[in-house]
């Protein structure tokens, strides 16, 4: 089994479409960058990577959608691992994504708390 270490680089962008809206050309989307450091302990950890502060639109309502694009940025990526690179298992994997909603009430602030 192999063990990976160092930093995972990721950029992306953001944007929000309401209920019957148009989506966003690519230009207008808010971008973001965000990293983590990862060491051997790290590996088939449930871990948490803040992407940072997201904005809601203005006169946003309950329905609208967020829409994420992540990718990785080698450039200053030095996440590396004892696996032959190109392998599936010489990669950082994202399995799943979730946006939780700050508010001031339990299980938010308490549980995830700022970065």
């Amino acid at each position: 089994m192999s063990s990976g270490s160092g930093v995972f680089y990721i950029t992306g962008a953001y944007a929000w479409v309401g209920v019957s809206g148009t989506l966003p050309a690519n230009t207008s989307w808010t971008t973001f960058a965000a990293s983590r450091s990862f060491t051997p302990a790290d590996q088939h950890q449930h871990l948490i990577v803040s992407l940072g502060e997201v904005q809601p639109r203005v006169n946003s309502r309950v329905s609208d959608m967020l829409l994420i694009h992540v990718e990785r940025f080698p450039a200053s990526d030095t996440y590396e691992t004892s696996k032959s690179p190109g392998t599936a298992a010489a990669n950082v994997g994202l399995l799943s994504a979730d946006v939780h909603y700050r508010k001031d009430v339990l299980g938010t602030v308490d549980e995830i708390p700022s970065y």
